[in-house]
């Protein structure tokens, strides 16, 4: 036992053989390399507790200091069993090479900072407790259970930013990394991260466990490869931004809570069932858009992606609300229950498919490119303003309706096969030649109904137009069937073969 104020220690070997190794007092000083303690129970009470050298190292249980101004300036800080706990403000260590290996680390009060590579730690029960952590260095590592920070201002400055174990929690703001190579492994759940600002800076972003979870604005992910494996994948808070190549999400529950999701960078993909986000601003530029797994569903105005495969596989697609937007080739749905309500509805590039059910509710729906494809019966459009721009437009199944004005489709190919096509609505327009209705039940009710070029084929039942201006322009009009009516004035028919 030391009592009294500045115990102080000048050389290079100070070496103490035993338990109950304890200091009370301000000015613990000990300038030299070597340090080593060898026993349980280190214990030092007071403030201004410096280590000026190499090689600081302490072996054995109950690690302890109780007071402000905790510095290590030298490399190979190492300790060696459980129990490390520093409580008062300005924790730091200066140099590379700490390492705590034991059960128990514990930091209460603010100011917890590291400078220099290799910080690691090897035990369960990692804790800090204050404002200002921060480390700066390359090779932040943690093994173990139960990683907690409660305080703002959380910063590492660095590659290789790897915790693994069960249970990784900030409480706090300012949650930043920068650095590539951020990986949290655990077999259990519980990353979880509770304030604003939270962000990472560098590539290699991994997390592998259930229980992903931020709450608080600011969430922003810069650089490629993006990655998180695991059931539970929740944000709650405005702006989530995901800048780099390589978005994936493998496990269910995908879900964002909050205004502004944005992706920029190609290759976003989620495997898993119950993808939804709730908030206006979701947006996605890059190519490589795919979602497998049942429940896609998306409440709020301005859904938009840009860039070229966009694939959802599973049944329950829906999107709630104003503004849904696709610019690039290759939109493809395959699975039941694919449902739009809002307007402006867009896909603008070739490839456009959808295989099975198709609901749209809202005014403005428009395809512009070729190879606009639906198979699967229930194909329904409920708004003002439907138009396909392009070459092969084709519907294989029962249930085509179109309930609203302004149906246009202009293109070469145009082809329904199913029983039950319906258009209620006035200006019913069709451009190109190829329009085909195969199946019974052909009704428009309307105003307005036009088509120009040839070979208009109806084969089936029931063909009926109700409505004033009935109009086809090119040779080969046919109708194969019983029930042809036509009730209302202007019935013209320009060209050869009716």
């Amino acid at each position: 036992m030391v009592h009294g104020s500045g115990f102080r220690v000048q050389g290079s070997g100070f070496r103490v053989q035993g338990s109950g190794f304890r200091v009370q007092g301000s000015g613990f000083r000990v300038q030299g390399s070597g340090f080593r303690v060898q026993g349980s129970g280190f214990r030092v009470q007071g403030s201004g507790f410096r280590v000026q050298g190499s090689g600081f190292r302490v072996q054995g249980s109950g690690f302890r200091v109780q007071g402000s101004g905790f510095r290590v300036q030298g490399s190979g800080f190492r300790v060696q069993g459980s129990g490390f706990r520093v409580q008062g403000s300005g924790f730091r260590v200066q140099g590379s090479g700490f390492r705590v290996q034991g059960s128990g680390f514990r930091v209460q009060g603010s100011g917890f900072r590291v400078q220099g590579s290799g910080f690691r730690v090897q035990g369960s029960g990692f804790r800090v407790q204050g404002s200002g952590f921060r480390v700066q260095g390359s090779g932040f590592r943690v093994q173990g259970s139960g990683f907690r920070v409660q305080g703002s201002g959380f910063r590492v400055q660095g590659s290789g930013f790897r915790v693994q174990g069960s249970g990784f929690r900030v409480q706090g703001s300012g949650f930043r990394v920068q650095g590539s190579g951020f990986r949290v492994q655990g077999s259990g759940s519980g990353f979880r991260v509770q304030g604003s600002g939270f962000r990472v800076q560098g590539s290699g972003f991994r997390v592998q466990g259930s229980g992903f979870r931020v709450q608080g604005s600011g969430f922003r992910v810069q650089g490629s490869g993006f990655r998180v494996q695991g059931s539970g994948f929740r944000v709650q808070g405005s702006g989530f931004r995901v800048q780099g190549s390589g978005f994936r999400v493998q496990g269910s529950g995908f879900r964002v809570q909050g205004s502004g999701f944005r992706v920029q960078g190609s290759g976003f993909r989620v495997q898993g069932s119950g993808f939804r986000v709730q908030g206006s601003g979701f947006r996605v530029q890059g190519s490589g858009f795919r979602v497998q797994g049942s429940g896609f569903r998306v409440q709020g105005s301005g859904f938009r992606v840009q860039g070229s495969g966009f694939r959802v596989q599973g049944s329950g697609f829906r999107v709630q609300g104003s503004g849904f937007r696709v610019q690039g080739s290759g939109f493809r749905v395959q699975g039941s229950g694919f449902r739009v309500q809002g307007s402006g509805f867009r896909v603008q590039g070739s490839g456009f498919r959808v295989q099975g059910s198709f609901r749209v509710q809202g005014s403005g729906f428009r395809v512009q490119g070729s190879g606009f494809r639906v198979q699967g019966s229930g194909f329904r459009v409920q708004g003002s303003g439907f138009r396909v721009q392009g070459s092969g437009f084709r519907v294989q199944g029962s249930g085509f309706r179109v309930q609203g004005s302004g149906f246009r489709v202009q293109g070469s190919g145009f082809r329904v096969q199913g029983s039950g096509f319906r258009v209620q609505g006035s200006g019913f327009r069709v451009q190109g030649s190829g329009f085909r209705v195969q199946g019974s039940g052909f009704r428009v009710q309307g105003s307005g109904f036009r088509v120009q070029g040839s070979g208009f084929r109806v084969q089936g039942s029931g063909f009926r137009v109700q409505g004033s201006g009935f109009r086809v322009q090119g040779s080969g009009f046919r109708v194969q069937g019983s029930g042809f009516r036509v009730q209302g004035s202007g019935f013209r028919v320009q060209g050869s073969g009716f």
